[in-house]
């Protein structure tokens, strides 16, 4: 249980980080999203294993997505998935 919390801290927080890199008012879907994390840290996502219903490193991306949606970075767009950078200078993690 608990290497399954150190391998999913990194992966949220690396969402985090790609999130607060994104300009102002730049929209960005969770897709876009769940691609960054495939392709730089395959080995992550692959050591993170499946839900039932899909892999775990997308739980951790919108674990993350939600985290920002609570302290006001990101907002909804009103469309599924898709979110708006609301700050132009987010904190550096």
């Amino acid at each position: 249980m608990a290497q399954a919390r150190a391998r999913q801290k990194p992966l949220r927080e690396a969402a985090k980080n790609w999130i607060f890199g994104l300009a102002a008012d730049t929209v960005f879907h969770l897709s876009e999203l769940y691609r960054f994390l495939i392709r730089s840290f395959r080995d992550l996502c692959e050591a993170r294993g499946h839900a039932t219903h899909e892999p775990q490193y997308r739980n951790d991306a919108r674990w993350a997505v939600q985290d920002l949606e609570q302290e006001r970075e990101i907002a909804p767009t009103g469309r599924r998935g898709e979110y708006r950078r609301t700050r132009p200078l987010g904190r550096q993690l």
